[in-house]
């Protein structure tokens, strides 16, 4: 499946993560705003996919996680209508 991750300035990298049925979980974490997708297959590996190429600091900003049994949010572009399930 291809899935677009956003960086700070808002620009999209398209990266695909592969057949949503392998996908244990995938973790989401925004360093110095750009998002990061770690994916973990439910073979074990584990691939990383980064919207920035050219990042001079690392800031924590936030994380989350989506597990399998919430993996359709994925479909659809709804991917890109998700909320933080808290502010900063």
């Amino acid at each position: 499946m291809l899935i677009r991750i956003l960086d700070y300035a808002g620009e999209s990298t398209q990266v695909d993560i592969g057949d949503l049925s392998t996908i244990n979980h995938i973790d989401l974490d925004v360093i110095t705003g750009d998002e990061i997708l770690i994916v973990e297959y439910k073979n074990g590996e584990i691939k990383t996919f980064d919207s920035a190429s050219d990042r001079c600091a690392d800031y924590f900003d936030n994380s989350y996680t989506v597990y399998s049994n919430s993996i359709d949010l994925l479909k659809d572009d709804l991917w890109l209508a998700r909320k933080s399930s808290y502010d900063w």
